[in-house]
């Protein structure tokens, strides 16, 4: 039997929509492949041209670090050069003045003939000629024609031969010389300055170091008079005060000082990091302790006093133990006393954390000055209060000693407040954390008082510990 028309378009559509689709499914695998490979290629260019990019700004960055290197160091260069200059201007400024007032030397005419008389021994001997011509101002001739004779006289005693000495009455030395006298020999070819002006010449020359030592010592100066900076100590910081209308100068100079001054202030803040991390760790040390040898709860037998206060009480429940025995005394921890010197301790260490940059620690336990004095005192006290801290803590109890160390302590540190409070008011010094250190200290002596009250009843056999 044949196939009909019909069927054999049904099958001839049904392979068509079949091709079709195999034709539509194998188009969508490939523009699937096409746009994965698509991706994927997208992925690297844009990955390459993002490190290209990274690279090139990296490379800009160290290009720009660099030139902001070397303009740094041009800037400190020039920083120093005109610094060094505005030196040499004041050093010669002090010259000029101390040679203006040379002339006040020779108005003085009980001082003056006595140095004109060393002036002319030290002329003729380094000399040593028989003939010498010699020039002076002429309101001087008189007395050195009378001097004169005297110096030849000396000068023959130790000489043994004898000089003819003319005073040239024709060409005399300028009128606003300070003084003094020239002399010539073997027509005028040997010719010595014995003048006040060349003799400050010659001595200037010889103590330049000095100078610049008393002027720019340590080489840390400002041409400021206003206060010193944060991070200046007292004994480093040198106020300079000049004449100068140059306000570029004045700020390349403090540039330079800032520069000098940070390379010491990054050791200070790691010193101050240390003394804050030390003090958390003490007072943790604290708490944990009071949380592990606590006073449980007792039992009492009986209603306390209403003169003895709740912890007095308790504590008369374990006096059974004996007072001098070597032991670990929780209790203590917990105690008025503890708590009073535990605090001292934590206020030490945080006086020292705040002086930190005004106090010689790094270099010597006891500085120089007011805030060296306040710093030192409160190391030492800090060092036995620990020590004092852990005879207690197991039950060694110096009474006698601490009630004694308490008053000494006391009176220091009274006089360390009035320093510190007098440097701040000298210097116009209201920094923060100053105010801070006074406050710790004025407690810390508050505490000092209040613990030798405690002592002083414990000892007359009040008071527990």
């Amino acid at each position: 039997m044949g196939i009909s028309d019909n069927d054999v378009q049904k099958q001839l559509r049904h392979m068509m929509a079949f091709i079709e689709q195999e034709a539509n499914e194998k188009a969508e695998e490939i523009d699937a492949k096409a746009e994965e490979e698509f991706n994927i290629e997208k992925g690297k260019l844009v990955q390459q041209q993002r490190q290209k990019i990274m690279e090139y700004y990296e490379k800009k960055e160290k290009q720009v670090e660099l030139q902001r290197k070397i303009q740094r160091s041009n800037m400190q260069n020039q920083s120093r050069l005109k610094c060094l200059k505005s030196r040499d201007d004041h050093l010669n400024n002090v010259l000029e003045e101390s040679r203006a007032n040379l002339s006040k030397i020779s108005a003085d005419r009980e001082r003056y003939p006595a140095i004109l008389k060393g002036l002319l021994l030290q002329g003729f001997f380094q000399l040593l000629e028989n003939k010498i011509v010699l020039r002076c101002r002429k309101k001087d001739e008189e007395l050195v024609s009378r001097i004169l004779p005297e110096c030849l006289e000396e000068l023959q005693r130790t000489w043994g031969n004898r000089s003819e000495v003319k005073i040239d009455n024709e060409h005399y030395l300028p009128p606003d010389s300070a003084g003094g006298v020239e002399l010539l020999a073997r027509d005028g070819k040997i010719r010595v300055l014995s003048t006040l002006e060349a003799r400050l010449d010659l001595i200037a020359d010889k103590i330049t170091p000095q100078t610049r030592t008393a002027l720019f010592a340590n080489g840390r100066w400002l041409l400021s008079s206003n206060r010193p900076r944060r991070m200046f100590s007292p004994k480093s910081v040198k106020t300079f005060k000049t004449e100068t209308n140059s306000q570029q100068m004045e700020s390349d100079c403090v540039i330079i000082v800032v520069i000098k001054a940070n390379q010491s202030y990054s050791r200070r803040t790691v010193r101050r990091i240390v003394f804050s991390v030390v003090t958390a760790l003490f007072t943790l040390s604290f708490v944990l302790l009071s949380l592990l040898f606590s006073t449980p709860n007792i039992e009492l037998p009986h209603k306390p006093s209403a003169d003895c206060s709740w912890y007095f009480y308790c504590h008369r429940l374990s006096s059974a133990r004996k007072m001098g025995e070597v032991r670990f005394q929780s209790e203590y921890i917990s105690s008025n006393r503890g708590i009073t010197k535990v605090i001292q301790i934590v206020l030490g260490f945080v006086v020292c954390s705040v002086l930190c940059s005004n106090w010689y620690g790094g270099y010597s336990c006891f500085g120089e000055g007011r805030l060296g004095y306040v710093s030192g005192l409160n190391f030492l006290c800090l060092l036995i209060n620990i020590v004092l801290f852990l005879l207690n803590l197991f039950n060694i109890r110096p009474l006698k000693l601490e009630q004694l160390y308490n008053v000494v302590a006391a009176i220091l540190f009274l006089v360390a407040i009035v320093l510190l409070l007098w440097y701040m008011i000298q210097n116009s010094y209201w920094d923060v954390w100053m105010i801070i250190a006074a406050v710790c200290v004025l407690v810390v002596f508050l505490l000092f008082q209040w613990d030798f009250k405690g002592n002083r009843t414990m000892s007359d056999g009040h008071l527990p510990i």
